[in-house]
């Protein structure tokens, strides 16, 4: 898990001065993104990469087989994946996940 920053209150960019005439409070947002670990078993390939996401963000996952298989199904482990047949499939980003797609020749 990871915090990105998002905005400041006053919209103001990350870095910007301030001058303000009277007490005033400035508040930062952050938005917590999780790891999508994605894996191919042998005869095909997934997408998308590995990577970030925004918490809550649903991601689409695509399975490719290679000449000579078909795609199996999807072993999908942590809050929001998905383990099944579809493809494309989806997934929500509720927490890290790991994402195995497999073949059979």
């Amino acid at each position: 898990m990871q915090y990105v920053w998002k905005k400041w209150s006053d919209n103001g960019a990350i870095s910007h001065v301030v001058a303000p005439t009277s007490n005033k409070t400035y508040t930062a947002t952050f938005q917590t993104q999780y790891f999508l670990t994605m894996s191919a078993g042998a005869g095909g390939t997934v997408q998308p990469a590995s990577g970030w996401h925004n918490a809550g963000s649903s991601v689409v996952i695509k399975a490719k087989a290679n000449p000579g298989f078909t795609f199996a199904a999807w072993a999908g482990t942590g809050t929001g994946s998905y383990t099944g047949t579809n493809n494309p499939g989806s997934i929500i980003m509720n927490g890290p996940i790991t994402e195995m797609g497999n073949f059979s020749p």
